[in-house]
């Protein structure tokens, strides 16, 4: 029997503002020796990894976010700079950081309260919303040394208007299917 496929909610990215991050991403690519690029279409601001699931427990998570999806309004998301996670000479992954109001905070919080209570494990670590750039360093030379190269990505906001749950696909590109949309509510 096939394992049941992986999925995840996020914040998807207006298209013009995935144009905006690759851009940039195509600048800088030539630069950082990273062994994978994330492909455009795919990027998003991951509110929680559910990983494994069978559709009934899609189902349920569903039904949670649509209620929860009513509780939010639509906010303002800023992007801020380029950044890392992992080893500073040779991080796991290249991210762009973003920013938001405390609505993107408590909206990341109560996914994870909700999805928790499904039975899917919440993360331990301490939220910090990006979109990931590239994955795996792949150089000797430290990355520490080689960003000092960059340019910086001209900021720019946009507005948060919806949340998804994604399918992923490791067979193709775009990775990312959605599979339900959730609208924040229009007012601020």
């Amino acid at each position: 029997m096939a394992p049941n496929p992986h999925y995840f909610i996020a914040l998807p990215l207006p298209q013009e503002i995935k144009d905006h991050i690759d851009t940039w991403k195509k600048e800088v690519k030539h630069k950082l020796p990273f062994k994978k690029w994330v492909y455009p279409a795919d990027y998003h601001i991951t509110l929680f990894f559910l990983g494994g699931a069978n559709n009934r427990q899609i189902q349920r998570v569903s039904e949670n976010m649509e209620h929860l999806s009513l509780n939010y309004p639509s906010f303002s998301l800023d992007i801020t700079n380029a950044g890392w996670f992992g080893k500073p000479a040779e991080p796991r992954i290249f991210l762009v950081g973003a920013e938001g109001p405390h609505a993107l905070y408590h909206l990341q919080r109560d996914v994870s309260i909700d999805c928790d209570t499904i039975g899917f494990a919440a993360e331990k670590r301490t939220y910090k919303p990006h979109i990931t750039v590239a994955r795996k360093w792949n150089s000797k030379e430290s990355f520490q040394h080689a960003v000092k190269r960059l340019s910086s990505i001209p900021a720019v906001s946009w507005t948060a208007k919806e949340f998804v749950i994604y399918r992923t696909h490791l067979d193709r590109l775009p990775k990312y299917e959605r599979v339900e949309t959730f609208t924040l509510r229009a007012d601020k």
